[in-house]
């Protein structure tokens, strides 16, 4: 099977949010959704989307490129509520979460 990964935007309020997607059809119905750490991106996750038999969706946060930093601070809270707006934009019903944290 080869693998088409999209590379696109989703809105959380007017911020635009960066996330890779290695489509739908796969031998596990369940997806993963990836939400790297502080200081990396959706694409530090590329070998995931690229190699797991299932649906990846690698988010990638506010303040990292390529999703926009808003003009004001932002909190964990802003986060939080960017993964949903993924979800809600992705129609996603069920699915695994990973959730990284890295450290400078």
């Amino acid at each position: 099977m080869t693998l088409t990964i999209v590379d696109r935007f989703c809105k959380n309020g007017e911020v635009n949010l960066q996330y890779l997607d290695n489509g739908e059809a796969h031998e596990n119905p369940l997806p993963l959704l990836i939400v790297p750490g502080a200081i990396e991106n959706a694409d530090d996750y590329l070998p995931f989307l690229q190699t797991l038999r299932r649906r990846v969706v690698a988010l990638t946060l506010r303040g990292r490129y390529p999703s926009e930093a808003p003009a004001s601070r932002y909190s964990v809270e802003d986060h939080a509520g960017d993964i949903v707006a993924l979800v809600k934009h992705l129609a996603l019903r069920t699915f695994c979460s990973l959730r990284l944290f890295s450290w400078c």
